[in-house]
């Protein structure tokens, strides 16, 4: 025999006493803290499943109530897409028919209630929660792609903000430069001929410095402009191999 699973929370819609006491009495056999809701009337099961479809792991549905048909419930509670915990029909014996058609419907399983047991219960409940997990590991990748992909579409804007920048630097420089090595040549040409004189040291002086301060930045914005440059390529190449990314700090974490 399997251990027990952990914790259940399990809503049971069933109008049979009997039937119900039989469901609840294997549900504690297999897991040690179980929940039960029982709800007797199909409408007010839509009603409280719709209102808290989280609130469940699954769903045990009699396919005859008094109010209306399990299978008109399951077709409301389609609605919920996604959101609609694991639901399985509980048919009476020799109904094929009404079982395959719960399948199509999109009901998780069926049980026949004459061959209900406490193993058959453990292996749906398992194969539920199995399911179950599977969906929310799907859910979260996907979370992590488009936040990997909000990433990367942030660092293009980044991109292409910093080349608007650059090419406004580099214009900058160019209107700079042309005027400014004249200048510097005329300077260097007067100290020639007039060497000594401070009024041109000094000219020259802060000529050059200019002449350096532009080359400096002309180079940090080269710099700038590479490293986000290829930090946006790294991103796209990740995201399109299909690896998982993540935020952290502000920053673009991927998971290979």
């Amino acid at each position: 025999m399997e251990s027990r699973l952990a914790r259940l929370r399990v809503l049971v819609v069933e109008d049979n006493p009997d039937d119900l006491h039989v469901i609840s009495r294997y549900l504690g056999l297999v897991a040690e803290d179980v929940e039960i809701t029982s709800i007797e009337q199909g409408r007010v099961a839509i009603h409280t499943v719709s209102a808290d479809p989280a609130g469940y792991d699954c769903i045990f549905l009699d396919y005859l109530l008094p109010d209306m048909s399990g299978m008109d419930v399951l077709s409301e509670l389609s609605a919920l897409g996604d959101a609609l915990p694991s639901v399985v029909m509980l048919t009476g014996q020799g109904d094929e028919l009404v079982s395959a058609r719960a399948l199509r419907s999109g009901a998780f399983d069926y049980i026949p209630k004459n061959a209900l047991d406490r193993q058959l219960l453990q292996d749906t409940i398992r194969r539920v929660l199995d399911y179950r997990d599977m969906r929310l590991a799907i859910e979260h990748e996907r979370r992590l792609r488009e936040e990997a992909e909000l990433a990367l579409r942030e660092r293009e804007l980044d991109r292409a903000r910093l080349e608007a920048i650059r090419a406004a630097v580099a214009t900058s420089m160019h209107e700079i430069s042309n005027p400014l090595t004249g200048i510097i040549g005329m300077l260097q040409i007067q100290l020639e001929e007039e060497p000594g004189n401070e009024d041109l040291q000094m000219m020259l002086d802060a000529a050059l410095r200019i002449r350096e301060l532009t080359v400096r930045l002309n180079n940090l914005e080269r710099v700038s402009y590479s490293r986000v440059h290829l930090a946006a390529m790294e991103g796209q190449e990740n995201i399109e191999g299909g690896t998982a990314g993540k935020l952290q700090g502000g920053s673009l974490m991927l998971d290979i």
